[in-house]
């Protein structure tokens, strides 16, 4: 979980990076078209390989649709905000889903899950506002934090859809279904809209960073935490959710972006305490391997 957390928040650096040579729509597909092969592959060599119903070929593009939301408003809101703020924007996830799991499928978070998700709150709203009071009294994001909200809100729902539609499906036919329809409905809009891409004028830097994004933030990540939800409760792997915004302060340090300010660094590490008492408060808990990945 440790490496997936990781592989997880190199994307926001990244992405910051690469998000200005490319239509984040476009970007988002050449990802799923080559994480989607991946899986696809790994799908047949494993022998989950399942045809599937007109029911899930329906579910699969409801929860593409919401994939696709957040990572085209990701790399949309990386061309406007930071890769701190969307990384600290990315710890909400947790709470917004627990809403989502109570109406939908009527599931209580524990007092302890509870408490994490207050922690996780008030660290993101720390690096987003800090010490600008105006601002926080009138709940005023800027537009990249805006974008990404949305785009945050479209995935909470993923992990009870998932939980309520593909619950009997294989977690990487599942996956590969998932990333097919998204690819596909994307692909439609792109050729809709007809976006003017000079393809040539593409840095290879940004062709190279796809490919980073689809093989280990996705495709590979995919394989850790089904890996990880099978053998370690559900509690504790949602906690590494909260280690994200550290790991983007520490990996912007580590390109030259230089100390980060004393609020967002405040921020993020009351934000990563909400892993270390999530880490503690749920060693008896076990998990539902199906819903831990839809979580992740």
């Amino acid at each position: 979980m440790l490496v997936f957390i990781v592989f997880v928040s190199t994307s926001f650096p990244l992405g910051e990076a690469i998000a200005p040579t490319l239509d984040p729509k476009v970007l988002t597909l050449l990802r799923f078209v080559v994480a989607a092969a991946l899986i696809g592959l790994a799908t047949i060599a494993t022998g989950s390989w399942q045809r599937p119903s007109w029911r899930h070929v329906g579910s699969y593009f409801l929860l593409g649709f919401m994939l696709s939301t957040f990572f085209v408003t990701m790399f949309s809101a990386l061309q406007k905000t930071t890769a701190a703020n969307t990384g600290a924007i990315f710890a909400l996830i947790p709470a917004m889903t627990s809403v989502i799991a109570f109406f939908l499928l009527r599931q209580r978070p524990s007092g302890i899950q509870i408490l994490c998700l207050l922690i996780g709150c008030a660290g993101t709203i720390i690096v987003l506002f800090g010490n600008d009071f105006a601002a926080l009294s009138g709940l005023s994001l800027g537009p990249g934090e805006q974008i990404y909200l949305i785009g945050c809100a479209a995935y909470a729902f993923y992990a009870p859809v998932f939980r309520l539609c593909c619950r009997d499906v294989s977690p990487m036919m599942s996956n590969f279904g998932v990333l097919s329809a998204s690819a596909l409905m994307l692909a439609a809009y792109i050729a809709w809209e007809q976006p003017d891409i000079a393809w040539q004028a593409i840095p290879i830097s940004t062709h190279l960073g796809i490919l980073y994004l689809a093989v280990f933030s996705t495709a590979i990540s995919v394989l850790m935490i089904n890996y990880a939800s099978a053998r370690l409760p559900a509690g504790k792997v949602m906690s590494y959710t909260y280690l994200l915004p550290a790991l983007v302060v520490v990996e912007n340090m580590m390109i030259g972006k230089g100390w980060p300010g004393i609020w967002i660094l405040a921020g993020v590490a009351i934000t990563a305490l909400a892993t270390l008492v999530l880490q503690m408060g749920t060693t008896s808990e076990r998990t539902n391997p199906s819903a831990a990945i839809a979580k992740g």
